[in-house]
This record gives C-alpha cells, sequence and structure tokens, in this order.
C-alpha cells in the first residue's frame, strides 16, 4: 500500500487484530533501530505500539500473536521490515529488521512495502505434535513500484527470522493483468493448498503457491471486485471465505 503517514502516527489494531490489510545501502542502521525492545501496557487499546508503520499484517503461530508492517518513510529508506510479537496482546518486543532488501541483488534498494509470513511444516515433523522449531517460515514481500514480489527465508526456523531472499529473482514480476506487483498476502487454507492473493493498480490477482512454498502452481486468475483499488487479504472462519480490499483513492 504506497502512502505515507504523519511521523506521529501510531499503529492501531482493527477489533481482535483483523488485518487492513531503513536501511539506507550507504548508511549503517542507528543503533536504536537494531535494537530488540519490550513495551507494555495494562490493558488492550490503541495504539499498542508506537512507531511509523503502515498495512500491517496479524500472524497467530505457536500461542504467539505476531505483527509485520511496512516501514513508513521516504521510499529509499524504507528498506527493511521490523516484527512485533505478543503472548497476550499487551505486552509487545519488537524485532528489528527482520530483511533488509538492500541485501538482495534484484531490489531496487527503495520501497519495500506489506510483508506477508506463513509457515510449512518440515517433511520429519508431525503436524500432530509440531513445534515451532519444526516450521520454516516465509515472507513474501513487495519492492519498488511494481518491480516484484519476492520471497524470503527465516535462517533460524523462527517467526522472527531474520530472512534471507530465497530465489535471487522475484517470485511474481512486473505486472499481471493489469496488477502491479505489490500488496503480496499468502493465504494457507486448511485442505493444506497455499495462495498468493497480490494487486495495484486497481487489478487483483491470485496464484497457487506450490509445495516448496517458493514457486508458483498454475495460473494466474485475476479477482478484481468493483471498486477494488489495493491491498487484497483473504480469510477463512467456520467454512465461510472473506475477501478483504481497499478501496478509494
Amino acid at each position: 500500500m504506497k502512502h505515507h503517514y504523519n511521523p506521529s502516527t501510531y499503529l492501531s489494531i482493527l477489533p481482535f487484530l483483523f488485518p487492513l490489510t531503513m536501511a539506507h545501502p550507504q548508511q549503517p542502521l542507528p543503533q536504536n533501530l537494531l535494537t530488540t525492545t519490550t513495551s507494555s501496557v495494562t490493558k488492550a487499546g490503541n495504539p499498542v505500539f508506537p512507531g511509523w508503520y503502515a498495512d500491517p499484517e496479524a500472524r497467530l503461530f505457536n500461542a504467539q500473536y505476531w505483527i509485520y508492517p511496512t516501514y513508513s518513510a521516504d521510499y529509499s529508506e524504507q528498506t527493511f521490515f521490523d516484527a512485533f510479537s505478543s503472548p497476550d496482546l499487551l505486552t509487545w518486543t519488537k524485532h528489528p529488521t527482520i530483511l533488509n532488501i538492500t541485501n538482495i541483488p534484484w531490489s531496487t534498494n527503495r520501497a519495500a512495502w506489506a510483508p506477508s509470513v506463513g509457515r510449512k511444516l518440515r517433511s520429519s515433523a508431525s503436524a500432530a505434535a509440531a513445534e515451532d522449531e519444526e516450521y520454516d517460515y516465509f515472507m513474501y514481500f513487495s519492492v519498488g513500484d511494481g518491480t516484484g514480489v519476492g520471497v524470503a527465508k527465516s535462517t533460524t526456523g523462527k517467526p522472527e527470522g531474520p530472512y534471507e531472499d530465497v530465489l535471487g529473482e522475484p517470485l511474481v514480476n512486473g505486472t499481471v493483468y493489469g496488477a502491479e506487483a505489490i500488496d503480496a498476502q499468502i493465504f494457507q487454507d486448511d485442505d493444506g493448498r497455499n495462495w498468493l492473493y497480490f494487486g495495484g493498480w486497481s487489478h487483483a490477482v491470485v496464484v497457487e503457491l506450490g509445495e516448496d512454498m517458493v514457486s508458483l502452481k498454475g495460473e494466474y486468475l485475476e479477482i478484481t471486485p468493483e471498486g477494488y483499488v489495493e491491498g487484497p487479504w483473504m480469510l477463512k472462519r467456520n467454512g465461510v471465505y472473506y475477501y478483504m480490499f481497499s478501496v478509494g483513492g
């Protein structure tokens, strides 16, 4: 989602964390941006933590809540992602710079957008008794102004990464059916299939991911509803699919 926000803006959560959906190449990150920090409040409410962020994605991994947002800044400084975790929605820990796109050769070194994280059970693990360390975590992210959607993998096998680019090239490149390759979301259905939703420029597209989570399977499908602008998001509750997206300007 390509918007700038006032620096005093704080990240807020919609009811029960339903998703709304910097390092400069020549300058080291300030030390305060590299340090894991924890903040807490006595009751739930907004904002949950301070910062200049957009596009928050909420996930629940093994009884731990996670928020993966865009760091919103000048495009030349918007080159990394932070993550935030909480056991109770009150105490939040910041995990800084879990992916830095200046380390990715195919990236534009500017404007990293809308991260989305999913996970895959390792083949040697049992789904019934799986722990966090028995999963591989994958981040899908957008770079530049339609340059492409990339995929990175956690090097530690943990939700906080750090993450490294997997393919050495975009997973989705350029535009597809008029959809700019931004605002990617991984939707993991309960039948075991994984889907990638994405699209700007008033067009939305979905494609199935391969079993390895880093390849595409099948054909692209355009799924643009009336009024759509960007930021597609699919969720499923009690067997019903809900498709959300941004409208307006």
